[in-house]
């Protein structure tokens, strides 16, 4: 919800398309990775806590992208 609100933020104050076109691409990248991760978590292969830990230091890349705005 994080980055789709971003991604939202930046459309709405009209940032340069090709910083859009980023945080779409990262956002894609980023929902691939939590499906991955989340597996892991439902398979006991990785701790919640750590897939909670990961989840925050993504924030930081979607925060990166909207700078300027």
């Amino acid at each position: 919800m994080f980055w789709l609100r971003g991604v939202d933020h930046m459309k709405k104050n009209a940032a340069d398309p090709k910083r859009i076109a980023a945080a779409e691409q990262a956002m894609k990248d980023f929902r691939i990775e939590a499906k991955r991760r989340k597996a892991e978590v439902k398979a006991g292969k990785m701790a919640e806590r750590d897939f909670i830990g990961w989840l925050l230091e993504q924030r930081g890349i979607i925060d990166e992208l909207k700078q300027d705005d």
